[in-house]
């Protein structure tokens, strides 16, 4: 029998405030998306743009924050740009920590083609915000569809973009979904640490 403990680690912390970022980000009170992810061929940033284009033909007052950088930016950049997403979609590039612009998110977006046990999406249960994520990976494990976020195909700017507004549209939904205590439970330190301890100690036996 094999168990996978994802990486334990210190709970998120943000360092200023979700209004003080969204000052700092010039978003004012506008519905905000955050995508926190390295910019490579896994994480399919163009999807998330081309997903990101669709809701503002919707809704064009919401605005796009996308963190990181990688072997990919210039791939992601050029997206961008013939996509006419101007600043309406921020690419801030690297962040030693993303935990600020996270809790100060409405919505937390992933287009990954493939993960193993994502740290983006473990940080944005922890800091309870709402998650519309690619089922991939260990995702489904964690994120169940309508109950604790939004699971979508990959590969597919429609459904990410539905999955979206859907929960812009229903803020109330979206904060259940945020403060389903399961999904934030599996991530806790303690039960991390409790898991590794638990398979050192079957491996001694």
């Amino acid at each position: 029998r094999m168990e996978v403990v994802p990486p334990a680690g210190p709970l998120p912390a943000p360092t200023r405030s979700p209004a003080e970022v969204r000052h700092d980000l010039g978003v004012g009170d506008a519905p905000l998306v955050v995508t926190a992810a390295r910019m490579s061929g896994q994480k399919d940033l163009p999807t998330l743009l081309a997903a990101a284009g669709i809701v503002l033909d919707a809704r064009p007052e919401v605005r796009f924050v996308v963190l990181g950088g990688g072997p990919a930016e210039a791939e992601v950049r050029a997206a961008h740009t013939r996509l006419g997403l101007g600043r309406a979609v921020q690419l801030l590039g690297h962040r030693p920590s993303a935990a600020d612009e996270v809790a100060a998110a409405d919505v937390v977006a992933l287009s990954s083609i493939w993960e193993g046990s994502p740290l983006a999406v473990a940080e944005a249960l922890l800091l309870r915000r709402p998650v519309a994520v690619t089922a991939v990976g260990a995702v489904p494990e964690v994120v169940e569809d309508g109950v604790t976020g939004r699971l979508v195909p990959p590969r597919s700017p429609e459904a990410l973009a539905g999955a979206i507004l859907d929960l812009l549209a229903d803020p109330a939904a979206a904060r259940r979904m945020a403060d389903a205590g399961h999904a934030v439970a599996r991530f806790a330190p303690d039960a991390l640490v409790a898991a590794v301890e638990r398979s050192y100690r079957e491996v001694m036996r």
